[in-house]
């Protein structure tokens, strides 16, 4: 298993076999997408770039300062530094550092993480209250909500600041130009990725599509349900995830050697994810047969057209089809 494909964030960093895994793609990863690279900090419970939090930057420097990355280290190391950070992580443990500082402790509630995270994922948009209110206690009508709607931005204005959330009649969050959102970054990483699979460009998807992947594999703020729009967010998280776990797949085919394990994996993890993915069973074939597993990628497609017939009444598409059509050429 490679240092960070599906690294069990609940553990330990883990560096399993960190040599021949990352001399593949660390040097040009590290020396232009450094941003990207992921790393699993147990102490916060953290899918973290390297650099988004203090903590994450000493784990970064211990890895690529060590001897056997001694090559890496000196292209990273000045971009480690970060200690008037600003970060923002809404999927899995909310976390919220201002300046370096971690104030998500002083958030007068549950409705006070709702409405920061509504009025930062709003960027740069001014909200009415009555949005506002919508958003927080989802249409409900049974109270008044507009008092206690002042009295949750002033408190919440206390733990923040009031130059982060900007105007009286309508709010707006403030975040400084190089403040890092954690939704924000895994859509745009997803977008990087996506054009580095059509460009071949194997490495840059390779941790772009990382990226996108360990943020979106969490719940964006766990613990609060019925509210609408958050659910739309969650919706277009669930895809992006796919197209993800797709662009990685892609990737680590694209990289071959030790990386076509990786590949396997996205492309099983991407089809329990959504078993009506026909990229997701095209990877997988592509996997296993490049791994010598002919028979048992001949079997995926069986199961593909077993699946779409009995689900959606279809056979395979074209893709597979292309796919099954050269396993048999290479079998006969």
């Amino acid at each position: 298993m490679g240092l960070l494909d599906d690294l069990d964030q609940s553990d330990d960093l883990v560096a399993r076999d960190p040599v021949d895994e990352l001399r593949m793609v660390a040097a040009e990863m590290l020396e232009r997408e450094v941003d990207h690279l992921i790393l699993g900090l147990a102490a916060d419970d953290l899918a973290a770039l390297a650099c988004d939090l203090p903590g994450h930057g000493l784990v970064a420097r211990a890895i690529v300062g060590s001897r056997a990355f001694a090559y890496v280290g000196g292209k990273v190391g000045a971009r480690l530094e970060r200690a008037d950070n600003t970060y923002v992580q809404l999927c899995g443990r909310f976390v919220v550092e201002l300046h370096g500082r971690r104030v998500e402790r002083r958030f007068p509630s549950r409705q006070g993480r709702v409405l920061f995270a509504y009025l930062v994922l709003q960027r740069p948009r001014a909200v009415g209250r009555h949005e506002l209110i919508e958003a927080i206690w989802g249409g409900d009508l049974r109270a008044n909500h507009a008092s206690a709607l002042t009295v949750l931005l002033s408190k919440l204005r206390a733990a923040v600041g009031a130059d982060v959330l900007a105007g009286r009649g309508s709010v707006h969050a403030v975040l400084p130009p190089d403040a890092r959102v954690d939704v924000e970054q895994a859509l745009a990483a997803l977008h990087w990725a996506e054009s580095a699979v059509v460009q071949g460009d194997w490495a840059r998807a390779w941790s772009a599509a990382l990226c996108a992947r360990y943020v979106t594999e969490r719940p964006l703020l766990p613990g609060h349900d019925d509210l609408p729009w958050l659910d739309l967010w969650r919706r277009r998280l669930d895809d992006a995830l796919d197209n993800a776990l797709e662009a990685y797949a892609a990737a680590c085919l694209g990289l071959g050697g030790t990386e076509i394990a990786g590949a396997e994996r996205a492309a099983r993890r991407l089809l329990e994810h959504n078993p009506l993915r026909e990229t997701g069973y095209g990877l997988l074939m592509q996997a296993l047969a490049a791994r010598g597993n002919v028979a048992e990628a001949l079997h995926v497609y069986e199961r593909a057209r077993t699946v779409l017939r009995d689900e959606l009444g279809i056979p395979p598409g074209p893709a597979i089809h292309e796919v099954h059509a050269a396993l048999l050429g290479r079998d006969a």
